[in-house]
């Protein structure tokens, strides 16, 4: 088995020197050659991610757990997303996501570690945003046993997922790259995120009455409909600091997709959104006077992971 890992290595090694590896400038990932294998969805997965995996497989062994961040992680609901990311220091990652009608994205390449952030220097030309597109830039945080890679563009939405109790998760589904195998181990305290998110995850709800309802003009794509209002909410008990893409709900949890745009002396400004398939549906944005929500986390000092929830 060591004999064709090697051989898998050696194969990598000769494909890395094929291929030049581009610039690590996000704008440089439009003008790379996409994955070749990758046409359409329902396609297998290309022999150069199984190079890729094979050789990042063979230094996990070796690593045998003894690495912060190196190990396959899962991020996906099972259905129509599943990613699947091997990632380590010296072999780099590869990355697929699978959904109903098989494989809708691939790549690979090399790690670089900058500012605490792992960044992906895809080999092959990144999808643009939707299925089977990837996040460039990953941070390890820590959570008691746990190992997550958050999408350095989403702390916020780990914070909410945190506030919402969707995290730490029971299951090995989520929305958050987890290293496989770790939703059964204990997420005791506090995550290890930056003092700036850390100062978002909530206790005690911070609350807020919508002073001010904005309504913009409904954007039209066929029969599809966006429909989207600024609003304007006073804190009701304490000001809160709340950053970008922090999200908010009604307390009966009847209005979401309201995420803070910005807070100014207290003030929060933030947008509803909400999109729909038929334009004959409708919706309102809340009204003024509703009282919306951050959720709240408490944390738990238990390492018994039958006792966290």
């Amino acid at each position: 088995m060591l004999a064709h890992l090697g051989m898998f290595a050696s194969l990598l090694l000769l494909t890395m020197g094929a291929v030049a590896q581009s610039p690590l400038d996000v704008e440089q990932d439009a003008a790379k050659a996409p994955m070749p294998g990758m046409f359409e969805a329902g396609h297998g997965t290309p022999a150069l991610i199984d190079i890729r995996i094979a050789a990042i497989e063979q230094e996990l062994k070796e690593l045998a757990g003894q690495h912060p961040w190196a190990g396959e992680y899962y991020w996906g609901d099972g259905l129509g997303a599943n990613l699947s990311l091997r990632i380590a220091d010296q072999t780099g990652f590869a990355i697929t996501w699978h959904g109903c009608l098989g494989l809708y994205g691939a790549n690979e390449g090399l790690v670089r570690k900058a500012d605490g952030r792992l960044i992906l220097d895809f080999r092959w030309r990144n999808l643009e945003r939707g299925f089977g597109h990837f996040a460039r830039e990953l941070v390890p945080v820590s959570w008691g046993e746990r190992q997550y890679l958050i999408d350095a563009n989403d702390i916020a939405g780990f914070i909410n997922h945190i506030h919402s109790g969707s995290e730490p998760r029971k299951t090995g589904h989520g929305l958050h790259f987890l290293r496989r195998g770790d939703h059964e181990k204990a997420a005791p305290g506090w995550p290890d995120l930056a003092p700036e998110w850390l100062l978002q995850l909530q206790v005690e709800p911070a609350l807020y009455r919508v002073r001010e309802v904005r309504a913009e003009p409904v954007v039209k794509n066929g029969r599809r409909c966006t429909l989207r209002a600024e609003l304007t909410l006073d804190p009701i008990s304490r000001a809160v600091d709340l950053r970008p893409g922090i999200e908010l709900r009604s307390e009966s949890d009847e209005v979401g997709d309201i995420k803070v745009q910005r807070t100014e002396a207290g003030v929060v400004i933030a947008t509803w959104t909400r999109l729909f398939s038929d334009c004959d549906d409708k919706d309102e944005p809340p009204a003024v006077g509703a009282t919306l929500t951050t959720g709240a986390f408490v944390p738990t000092e238990s390492t018994d992971t039958e006792n966290l929830w």
